[in-house]
């Protein structure tokens, strides 16, 4: 009897457990190791799917690792796979792997795609066209600070960006205008060693999103955010939009997307996420890859779209179960859009009106709630996912929500 272990920190449950958990059919027992906090998170129809559940206090290398031993000691287990959904959890899996001999990637072969600077030295080493990027050296600064600022002026021009090399969600991203903001943000990251300081890109922004399975693409969808993602942080709708194939930029970024992945010597099963900005000259420019399906509604646009659940694709993907004659296109145009919460408590909530095509709203907050400013672009107050058999539908009312729409009231 075969065993499957979930390792799983993200918040969201985009793919639908009911169905994954038949892929394998009776010959398969699935457990779920996750964060406490994910509890309320997870659809009670879903609960019943796995054979065990522990909800860890500290989401850590060392508590998954004491529920994995457990799991195996109870079930007695002797046929074992792990796997797993986002950066946080994606290398702890791969180590457990490696300390316990299992089959899957081990953490040399994942580490390219949870550390931004490990990433894009491969990506430069492939004579990949990526922004201007250093590692913030932290015990440089503590011990040279006007020197470091200095430097680093000398190589960068104003505005810069500075983001975590391991995180995702925009965590801990910040737009830095000019020499005294920077100054404020080295003596406040003092003690910080795992931050990078990139050059500000101004573009537009798309993704590309792959499943691949033993090494092969197996699909590839691509779509288009209406900004920068981190702007969500400032108060700004994002979201994003699908291209069909006609797109006049869908080939190049396919294209790109193609090099890039040839790039690493090890593809992980599952997807991969890329994002990219074009400048306005129409170069693309590398942003990121993450070994995961995409985030915010992203899943649900391209299901909505092409009927196909990346995120169930990347968890079958993990366990060789994608079919090799699977067929996948694009049948209807699709998107979706975050409104961000700023400080305060919610006076009134408003619902959109004049939608041509079919939406869904996703309220996360209502009437008297009291709400924080975001601190990443999963942040919202509303969702909306939008979708249409004609694609004018959805771009008219993706860009008008963008510009128009208000979802609440604050007192």
């Amino acid at each position: 009897m075969r065993h499957v272990i979930v390792v799983h920190y993200s918040l969201s449950f985009n793919a639908d457990w009911e169905t994954l958990i038949n892929i394998e059919g009776e010959g398969c027992i699935f457990h779920l190791i996750t964060d406490v906090k994910i509890k309320g998170n997870i659809p009670g129809s879903y609960l019943s799917c796995f054979s065990s559940i522990n909800f860890l206090k500290n989401f850590d290398y060392i508590q998954c690792h004491s529920a994995v031993l457990d799991i195996i000691k109870i079930h007695s287990i002797q046929d074992l796979r792990l796997i797993a959904k986002d950066e946080y959890s994606l290398m702890i899996a791969a180590k457990l792997r490696e300390e316990l001999g299992l089959e899957g990637i081990k953490p040399n072969e994942i580490l390219p795609f949870v550390n931004k600077l490990v990433m894009k030295e491969i990506i430069k080493k492939a004579g990949i066209t990526t922004h201007k990027h250093t590692r913030f050296d932290n015990e440089y600064y503590s011990n040279y600070q006007e020197k470091y600022i200095d430097e680093i002026e000398m190589n960068f021009s104003y505005p810069l960006f500075t983001k975590p090399v391991d995180s995702t969600g925009s965590v801990g991203t910040r737009k830095i205008d000019n020499r005294e903001e920077f100054i404020l943000w080295c003596k406040e990251h003092v003690e910080c060693s795992n931050y990078e300081i990139d050059e500000y890109i101004s573009g537009t922004l798309y993704h590309i999103d792959t499943i691949i399975q033993k090494g092969k693409r197996v699909f590839s969808f691509t779509g288009k955010y209406n900004r920068p993602n981190a702007e969500l942080l400032y108060g700004f709708p994002m979201g994003s939009i699908i291209l069909n194939e006609s797109a006049y930029e869908y080939k190049k970024l396919q294209d790109f997307n193609a090099a890039v992945l040839k790039s690493f010597s090890t593809l992980p099963d599952g997807a991969f996420h890329h994002e990219v900005f074009v400048r306005h000259d129409g170069q693309i420019i590398f942003l990121e890859i993450a070994a995961r399906a995409a985030g915010g509604f992203t899943p649900k646009m391209y299901e909505k779209a092409s009927g196909i659940n990346i995120e169930e694709m990347h968890f079958m993907a993990q366990l060789n179960k994608i079919p090799s004659d699977i067929s996948v296109s694009i049948k209807d145009s699709a998107a979706w859009i975050f409104f961000p919460p700023v400080k305060g408590v919610i006076k009134k909530c408003i619902n959109p009106i004049d939608i041509q095509g079919s939406y869904e709203l996703f309220w996360r907050n209502t009437t008297n709630d009291k709400i924080e400013n975001p601190v990443s672009c999963g942040d919202r107050v509303l969702g909306i996912l939008l979708w249409s058999e004609h694609q004018y539908e959805v771009e008219k009312d993706f860009y008008q929500l963008e510009k128009n729409y208000t979802p609440f009231e604050l007192y």
